[in-house]
């Protein structure tokens, strides 16, 4: 079985891969590791202390690499740009206002950290996956333990457990709209 980890930075992708790959007893293959030892990146952005990644030699080099595997976890909020040769891909979700404290935990800078939250409100992750991949599915992960979501990726999988979209812009919206109304009050 081949499965992609991807969602935005901070959605828990690196602890429930490992669960994930341990529970499946299939090879874990961290995508950031891969960059790092292989220099798949050209230099730093300024703006915002992030890797300028060669996608293409990054692709290139993980399609020859899991052409061989039978079975593996691949992980990384990169894997919804580049087109693999998988069973699964599977996004991982968490709450905005969950995902901004996680991402302020790791001191990102305030405009890197509104960059992901821009990116997870809008479906990134999950619009360009659509464009390469078919059997997709969102797991939310705000407030659960890894090995809770590594259980539901397996439920799913299995087809035990459907999935929805999950929509925070309209849940943003609402709470919002719901705040207002109490202030009216």
């Amino acid at each position: 079985m081949k499965i992609i980890i991807t969602g935005t930075p901070g959605t828990g992708k690196t602890e429930v891969s490992k669960v994930l790959a341990k529970k499946l007893k299939a090879n874990l293959i961290n995508v950031n590791e891969l960059i790092d030892k292989y220099k798949f990146f050209r230099g730093i952005d300024r703006a915002d202390n992030a890797k300028i990644i060669n996608l293409k030699e990054l692709e290139d080099y993980l399609r020859n690499h899991i052409s061989s595997e039978e079975s593996f976890v691949i992980e990384s909020h990169l894997l919804c740009e580049l087109d693999l040769d998988v069973d699964y891909v599977i996004i991982l979700r968490t709450h905005p206002n969950i995902l901004r404290k996680r991402l302020s935990k790791r001191n990102y800078s305030k405009e890197k950290i509104e960059s992901n939250i821009s990116c997870e409100i809008l479906d990134y992750c999950l619009v360009k996956s659509e464009l390469l991949y078919k059997k997709i599915f969102e797991i939310n992960t705000t407030n659960k333990k890894s090995l809770d979501v590594a259980n539901e990726i397996i439920e799913v999988i299995k087809g035990k457990k459907k999935t929805k979209h999950i929509d925070w812009s309209k849940k943003i919206f609402n709470d919002k709209l719901n705040l207002k109304k109490l202030k009216d009050l």
